[in-house]
């Protein structure tokens, strides 16, 4: 009961995260809304089939990476540099293929690259960020002792 609460959550943050990046990217295009792209959105007999799918996508998205983060309780059996490498691979390639199916992006080596950099930029400085909380914190409860 315990995981299928933790999938629930994570299928939930994945379809805030993804409506949320959907809003931005029709701020940024200039375009006026849409709920998905354009040549996502012609591939089915309604708009609300295509949201529905996306909306699917969103949620696996968010299960997916959210069970991701379970690889660093690994921490004793592995080095860390392993850990964040499976842990890099289990949030991008889910993210490219679904980028992919979605449209956010054409099948074409430039596009793909330009993506995976988007995308490991953004891992990155998440990545950075959370190193220096934890290492904050563990300051601070050393101060302590």
């Amino acid at each position: 009961m315990k995981a299928l609460k933790k999938m629930l959550v994570y299928a939930l943050m994945g379809l805030g995260m993804g409506s949320l990046a959907t809003y931005l990217a029709s701020l940024v295009v200039g375009r006026g809304f849409s709920p998905a792209v354009p040549a996502f959105m012609e591939q089915f007999q309604s708009d609300i089939s295509a949201v529905g799918v996306q909306l699917a996508i969103f949620a696996g998205l968010g299960i997916a990476q959210g069970m991701a983060g379970s690889v660093f309780q690994q921490a004793e059996k592995y080095s860390l540099l392993w850990l964040t490498c499976l842990h890099y691979n289990l949030i991008v390639v889910p993210l490219l293929a679904a980028g992919w199916y979605l449209r956010w992006f054409q099948f074409s080596v430039t596009s793909l690259l330009g993506m995976l950099v988007f995308i490991s930029f953004l891992y990155a400085a998440i990545y950075v960020f959370n190193y220096v909380m934890i290492k904050r914190d563990i300051g601070a409860i050393n101060t302590k002792l």
